[in-house]
């Protein structure tokens, strides 16, 4: 997102009108709205599936409905902010997209091999966006939202630390 304004020019031009910070978060913000509205639009075409075939209620297709929707919003959170950072970090979105590619493959397979032979660094899993989805296959209902709490917290430090780059490098 910003490296691809950065690369261009558009961002000095952008920085005149608002503040940094507003900048990169308006882009996750909007990233996130982008998002939000397909996963919207595909979640009420499957309620309204489910309800021409007469599988359940309309109530409990649309609780269920919500709950998928906070679940998937709050999973693919991190990515974008992971996304937002690496952008921040590079020059060019080419650059961003192969640099997270690698980091993530790399990082998964060396926090995986590391508490796989020292198992007290199993933590370390943790750090790795989207590695809860295996909680949340098992849970039903509102208790998939007991393993939101990893996701939510890699976003604030994705964004924290996108923040930070993007308001100290040069444009």
């Amino acid at each position: 997102q910003t490296s691809t304004d950065r690369e261009r020019g558009t961002l000095r031009f952008i920085c005149l009108r608002c503040s940094r910070r507003s900048i990169f978060f308006g882009r996750f913000i909007g990233q996130m709205t982008i998002q939000s509205l397909m996963v919207l639009l595909l979640l009420l075409v499957v309620i309204g599936v489910g309800v021409y075939n007469g599988s359940a209620t309309l109530t409990h297709l649309m609780e269920m409905g919500l709950i998928m929707f906070l679940n998937i919003m709050i999973v693919i959170a991190p990515f974008i902010a992971f996304m937002a950072l690496m952008s921040a970090m590079f020059d060019t979105a080419k650059q961003s997209i192969i640099v997270a590619t690698i980091l993530c493959g790399v990082c998964t397979f060396l926090f995986a091999w590391l508490s796989y032979h020292v198992p007290f660094t199993s933590f370390l899993m943790d750090l790795i966006p989207g590695i809860q989805v295996w909680g949340l296959v098992r849970e039903t209902g509102w208790h998939t939202f007991d393993y939101m709490w990893v996701p939510l917290i890699q976003t604030a430090i994705f964004l924290g630390l996108g923040n930070y780059v993007f308001a100290r490098r040069p444009l």
